[in-house]
C-alpha cells in the first residue's frame, strides 16, 4: 500500500511539475500551426532536446521530497521519460497517417535523437516512451520489412556499378573489389544504427539482418564467382576471404557477444555465418586451384605435342 501511494504521489508530481512543458508540446505542435507539420517530427525532438539541456539538473533540485528514495540520476531519467512521453503523444496521434517514406523518416530521426539523448544521460535498459513506439510488435515488424527491402534492393544491385570491381585496398595485403567494401560498410552501419538504443531485442532483430544480409552476400559472391574467369574470379575469391576476416572480428565485439548470448548463452556471435564462409572460402579455393592446373595441362599438353627440330 505505501508502495501504491508514493507511486501515485510521483505520478501526480511529475504531472504537476511538467504541466508548463505539456502546455508548451501542445501549443506548438498538438494545434493547427505550421509547427504541427507530419513531416516534421525532428522540429519537437529538438524542442525536447533543448529542454532537458536546459532543465534536467534544476529539475532534480527542484523535485526534493516528491520521489523519496529516488537517487539524482533517477531523477532525471524520470523527467526524461515524461518529456518523451510528450513527443510519444504526438507520435501515437500521427502515427495512422505515416506512409513508408514518412515512416523511415521518422525512424531516422528517432534514432537521432537517441543517440543526442544518450550524450546527455546514462538511459536505462528500458525503452524511452518515444522508442516503445517503435519496438511494438506491429511498428516494428513494419520497421524491419522497410530495412529488410532497403538492404536487400541494394545487395541485388551491386554489381551493377560501373566502379563495381574496381580494386580496393583491403588492409589485409591482397585487393578486394569496391563493391565488397560498400558492403561491409553498409553491413555495420545497419547495426550502429540501433546500437545507442539499450533495447536487447531491437539489437537482436537488426543481428539477424545483419546475419541474413551477409549469407545473401556470400551466396552472390559464390555463384558470381562460379561464372567469372581469371582477374575477377581472384578478387571474388579476396571479397570472401576479406569478408570473413572481418566477420571474425566482429564476433570478438562485446556489443554482438550480448546479443549472440541473449537468446542462447553458449553461442558464439556469428558462429555459423563464419562456418558457411570459411567452406565457401575452401570450395572456391580449390575450384580456383583446379581451373589453373587444368589449363595449365592443357596448354603443356599442345606444347609436349608441338614437333621440335633441331
Amino acid at each position: 500500500k505505501q508502495w501504491y501511494q508514493r507511486r501515485v504521489r510521483g505520478t501526480l508530481a511529475m504531472a504537476y511539475l511538467i504541466r508548463h512543458f505539456d502546455t508548451q508540446f501542445k501549443f506548438h505542435f498538438r494545434r493547427k500551426v505550421k509547427t504541427n507539420d507530419i513531416s516534421k517530427p525532428e522540429w519537437y525532438f529538438t524542442k525536447l532536446l533543448s529542454w532537458i539541456k536546459q532543465f534536467g539538473a534544476k529539475f532534480v533540485d527542484v523535485s526534493g521530497e516528491l520521489f523519496t528514495g529516488v537517487t539524482h540520476p533517477d531523477k532525471k531519467i524520470l523527467f526524461v521519460d515524461a518529456l518523451c512521453e510528450l513527443g510519444a503523444g504526438k507520435i501515437r496521434e500521427d502515427y495512422p497517417r505515416l506512409t513508408d517514406a514518412l515512416f523511415t523518416h521518422y525512424i531516422d530521426e528517432v534514432l537521432k535523437f537517441h543517440k543526442e539523448l544518450g550524450d546527455l544521460v546514462t538511459l536505462s535498459c528500458v525503452p524511452t516512451p518515444i522508442m516503445a513506439v517503435f519496438v511494438k510488435e506491429k511498428a516494428l515488424k513494419r520497421w524491419l520489412q522497410l530495412e529488410t527491402l532497403s538492404s536487400f534492393k541494394f545487395l541485388s544491385s551491386i554489381s551493377d556499378g560501373e566502379d563495381a570491381f574496381e580494386e580496393r585496398e583491403s588492409g589485409s595485403g591482397y585487393p578486394v573489389p569496391a563493391l565488397c567494401v560498400r558492403v561491409l560498410t553498409s553491413v555495420r552501419a545497419l547495426g550502429e544504427r540501433v546500437r545507442p538504443v539499450p533495447d536487447t531485442a531491437l539489437n537482436t532483430c537488426f543481428y539477424s539482418l545483419q546475419v541474413d544480409i551477409l549469407r545473401e552476400f556470400m551466396v552472390h559472391l559464390s555463384e558470381r564467382f562460379q561464372k567469372s574467369k581469371s582477374r575477377e574470379a581472384i578478387l571474388l575469391l579476396n571479397s570472401l576471404a576479406y569478408t570473413l576476416s572481418v566477420i571474425e572480428e566482429w564476433s570478438y565485439d562485446t556489443h554482438f557477444i550480448a546479443i549472440a548470448k541473449f537468446d542462447n548463452p553458449d553461442q558464439a556471435p556469428f558462429d555459423e555465418t563464419v562456418e558457411a564462409y570459411s567452406r565457401t572460402v575452401q570450395d572456391c579455393r580449390e575450384s580456383l586451384e583446379s581451373g589453373i592446373v587444368s589449363r595449365a595441362n592443357t596448354l603443356l599438353t599442345g606444347y609436349y605435342k608441338q614437333s621440335w627440330e633441331l
